[in-house]
């Protein structure tokens, strides 16, 4: 294999924009690899990654990363190598072109090494895997001998009851305790007829029924698993330490349960945010796939939220503690995602209560099978014994049990990924029935941050004076307006000119001295006389925007609108809406109607009403409910608490709202990204599809192979195949919704 002889002298930037800004490439020094093998693995697991080139040189120590961060954010590939073992030096990432003899060293690896050292590798993982498939080579062996002859039949008895003990290790074991407990269960079935087999000289059916019995449990295991680590993945990147920085600048490491909110911790480029906080010092970009479900990182500056858990791609920053370790936004959506899973969809409990019935009822029929025919003479006792035994196998209702708590535990998975918090299989279940939509307004369809939209000078003042009078007088005080006005301001880099006797006069606003002028800055009524601002006054006004009226010595010197932007998810959300099954959009806000009526243009929704009292909320959602159907509400703040928890769904802005709203909530947008909202209904109606072909498969394997097993034309044999590839089919239909993308 070729070997990298030097790396680049000088530090580079870590991530190169070949092609597209989404796009990143890094050389990163790889520790823990101990033999070419090493590297092929590395490569193999990473490549199954969707937008994913990895190229790895075990004799540089090295791995050559190509990576779409709209496909795969980066902390899913940490995540990947941490669970083979490897440890990638993302601190020492530097950028490289790919040169040609790196790229050769994929066409020298050895294919079939590649198989074998796949296969041990997940040999080594799931050694249950290895026992079962131990116990189908002595499955085989046992038919081979079978074959000698008959003076060869203890060993082939010998081989075929070890057989059934490595294939049941774990099975039997479940059935022994269902028996002590005087129940009946699936297990419990598959041994009876395995033994029912077995007492008819059928060893190697028998045989055959429990090593695909237990070969299907070990792969319902695994398959299953993917979908688990998909949550557990959220916990796997929440770092254990941190760096804390002390007074006189130096920095001590901590495990996360000491830091406290206020602390300042030391986060470098390509480390995990211990702990939920905001930005003290510096500027860096942040990947939040895992909490948000965005696909490019963010910008993060001082004074940004950061949530724990996610991933500094950038320079060093500063950050200072919001919460504690136990309460940061990664650990209550684990225990969120925790509690959900336990919560059982109608579906589920249906399919339950017919599972604790039917299992008996299939036990009372495969006995009246194995004794009726011989009592009234129509069947000898051995052929009855022997179909009874195929009609227990193919009647067992394992595909039914499993096909719908794996599509719920897939889909919320996918919904995890996603950046979306699901409460459990029922909130599932009723996002697949919603007919409308109702938003509150202020921080849910807008993002809360009032901002300066039109400055509008009267004549004889330019545009620079009137906003440098303005910030004189505003500078003093805490008003959301003032602030706005402030920051406008600053990014015009504009300098406040000094205000003397600056004091608050009911009906003009506030007022002061500046530069020996009265300044008076209040409403926009102040300069209504205007004949050049009026018109401009009015049609604002009816826009919905925030006015504040300048008047320099009694005469009105301009016009500032200010207005709550909307967010910019809130594009073609009505159309995205319409595409995922939801016609009919609501605003409900408690601000001036003219405000909602212009936001509601603004945002493309149908239904504007403003000025509702919480109360009244409840009242509209009843009559929505009742017109158009099932209603879900989103909302963030504390007042939307009543209201998302009276809609059919209530969905909370998990990266602005209020606890009280992610609390009441069944659906936590996590990014505040409402261009959500259509993708998880559409990942929701997709579950009810895949849940609804789960259930045929298993319902129309049991309706027709059972008949036929009953009536003699259906062998043990088959009977077993068919009964294990539906479970098997059920369980990969579920794993589709783990590639639900937007």
């Amino acid at each position: 294999m070729t070997a990298l002889a030097t790396t680049p002298a000088q530090p580079l930037s870590p991530i190169s924009t070949p092609s597209s800004p989404n796009i990143a490439r890094m050389l990163v020094p790889l520790d823990g690899m101990h033999s070419p093998g090493c590297a092929k693995a590395v490569d193999r697991s990473l490549s199954k990654l969707p937008g994913v080139t990895p190229v790895t040189n075990y004799a540089a120590g090295l791995l050559m990363l190509t990576f779409d961060r709209t496909q795969c954010p980066l902390p899913t590939i940490v995540t990947r190598l941490d669970k083979l073992g490897y440890r990638a030096r993302f601190e020492r990432a530097q950028l490289l072109d790919l040169p040609p003899e790196w790229a050769a060293t994929r066409e020298e690896e050895d294919q079939t090494l590649w198989s074998v050292g796949g296969a041990i590798a997940l040999l080594r993982r799931e050694p249950s895997l290895a026992i079962v498939l131990g116990g189908g080579v002595l499955l085989l062996a046992g038919w081979l001998v079978g074959t000698l002859g008959d003076s060869w039949g203890p060993a082939r008895w010998v081989l075929l009851g070890m057989s059934a003990v490595c294939t049941s290790h774990e099975t039997f074991f479940e059935a022994a305790r269902t028996l002590r407990r005087f129940r009946l269960d699936v297990d419990l079935m598959m041994f009876a007829a395995a033994i029912g087999a077995a007492s008819l000289g059928k060893g190697e059916e028998g045989a055959l029924l429990l090593f695909l019995f237990g070969l299907g449990s070990v792969g319902e295991h695994i398959a299953l698993g993917r979908a688990r680590s998909a949550i557990d993945q959220l916990s796997a990147h929440a770092p254990q330490t941190a760096e804390r920085l002390l007074p006189d600048g130096r920095t001590v490491t901590v495990p996360i349960g000491q830091i406290a909110p206020g602390d300042l911790l030391l986060v470098k480029p390509f480390s995990r945010i211990a702990a939920d906080a905001v930005v003290h010092e510096g500027s860096s970009a942040v990947d939040q796939a895992m909490v948000t479900g965005e696909s490019v990182p963010v910008t993060k500056e001082v004074g940004d939220t950061l949530f724990a858990g996610t991933m500094n791609t950038g320079g060093k920053l500063i950050i200072q503690a919001t919460r504690v370790a136990g309460e940061s936004t990664m650990a209550r959506i684990q225990r969120a995602i925790e509690e959900a899973q336990t919560r059982r969809s109608s579906v589920q409990m249906l399919t339950e209560k017919v599972e604790a019935f039917y299992v008996p009822l299939v036990f009372v029929a495969t006995a009246a099978l194995i004794f009726l025919p011989p009592w009234l003479g129509s069947m000898a006792r051995g052929v009855a014994f022997y179909r009874a035994m195929a009609f227990l196998t193919a009647a067992s209702p394992c595909a039914l049990a499993i096909g719908t708590p794996a599509s719920m535990l897939c889909a919320i998975a996918a919904a995890a990924r996603g950046g979306v918090l699901l409460k459990g299989g029922e909130a599932l279940e009723r996002l697949a029935r919603l007919k409308a939509m109702a938003f509150d307004k202020t921080g849910t369809l807008t993002t809360g941050k009032l901002k300066v939209t039109d400055v509008i000078p009267a004549a004889g003042f330019t545009e620079a004076e009137l906003l440098r009078v303005t910030s004189a007088i505003e500078q003093g005080s805490t008003h959301p307006l003032s602030d706005a006005v402030m920051h406008h301001i600053k990014e015009k880099g504009i300098t406040p000119a000094l205000a003397t006797n600056v004091h608050q006069v009911a009906g003009q606003g506030i007022v002061g001295e500046v530069e020996g002028h009265n300044v008076s800055v209040g409403k926009g009524k102040l300069v209504a006389e205007d004949p050049t601002l009026a018109p401009a006054l009015k049609r604002l006004g009816d826009d919905g925007r925030s006015l504040i009226g300048v008047v320099i010595d009694s005469r009105p010197a301009g016009l500032l609108a200010l207005s709550d932007e909307p967010r910019p998810s809130t594009v073609g959300l009505k159309q995205k809406l319409a595409q995922a099954g939801v016609e009919h959009t609501y605003m409900l806000s408690g601000d001036h109607q003219g405000a909602v009526e212009a936001m509601a243009r603004r945002c493309e929704i149908m239904h504007a009403e403003g000025q509702l009292l919480p109360e009244q909320k409840l009242k509209r959602l009843s009559e929505i409910r009742a017109e158009r159907g099932p209603v879900g509400m989103v909302g963030d703040g504390v007042n939307d608490g009543p209201a998302l928890a009276a809609a059919d769904l209530g969905f909370a802005m998990g990266g602005s709202g209020s606890d009280v709203a992610i609390e009441t909530a069944d659906v936590v947008l996590m990014g505040g990204d409402l261009a959500r909202i259509p993708w998880i209904i559409t990942l929701a109606r997709h579950a009810r599809v895949v849940i609804a072909q789960n259930l045929v498969i298993a319902l129309g394997t049991i309706c027709i192979v059972a008949p036929l097993a009953a009536l003699g034309h259906t062998p043990l044999g088959v009977a077993v195949l068919l009964h294990e590839g539906s479970t098997i089919v059920v369980v990969l239909s579920s794993l589709r919704l783990l590639k639900h993308h937007q």
